[in-house]
């Protein structure tokens, strides 16, 4: 496109943006943590797709199950709080 126009892209700042959910060291010890932590309450799959997904900022997907437990709810084996993940996606989608 930028070629098609005769000018030059912008530089990419992919390098230096931060990540929403990003602010871990070491993921695989955060995983093990998290899973730990909840262990009685979600399966190890259930955690590790949480993290996964929304990194250091699963826990605010969890709030959403304090308010109404039956959010915590599996729909299949690789669902897991698909309702509260979209959810709080489009929440953090409409603030941008």
């Amino acid at each position: 496109m930028f070629r098609k126009l005769s000018k030059e892209p912008p530089k990419s700042v992919t390098d230096v943006t931060p990540v929403c959910g990003g602010q871990i060291e070491s993921f695989n010890e955060f995983l093990r943590q998290t899973t730990e932590q909840r262990s009685a309450i979600f399966s190890p799959e259930v955690m590790g797709s949480l993290v996964r997904n929304h990194g250091s900022e699963y826990k605010q997907v969890l709030q959403y199950v304090d308010e109404n437990s039956t959010w915590a709810e599996t729909v299949g084996i690789s669902t897991v709080i698909k309702q509260r993940s979209y959810t709080q996606s489009a929440r953090r989608w409409r603030k941008s």
